[in-house]
């Protein structure tokens, strides 16, 4: 006998239930790294080019996450939204 129980979730749906909510008020996104390298990091780049949202796909170490905030930051600061893969 053998079973399967698929838990398997797709992120953009998701991110966009997110986003269309009242009240949403977030600046930006940091992507992650391990969702980026099964699906591609291009599977976050609607979070730009439609809505606006600057985006960073970023890694678990922690000089990883703190590059990708620090590159988040400059995106929000300089008022230009794009994704940016900054995974090692």
């Amino acid at each position: 006998n053998f079973s399967v129980f698929s838990m398997l979730k797709r992120v953009e749906p998701a991110l966009r239930a997110l986003i269309s909510e009242d009240g949403f008020e977030v600046s930006g996104f940091l992507c992650p790294g391990h969702v980026a390298t099964i699906i591609g990091a291009d599977a976050f780049s609607f979070l730009a080019t439609e809505y606006n949202l600057p985006c960073v796909v970023g890694g678990f170490e922690p000089q990883e996450i703190l590059f990708a905030v620090y590159r988040l930051l400059l995106q929000i600061e300089s008022g230009c939204a794009k994704l940016e893969n900054r995974s090692l």
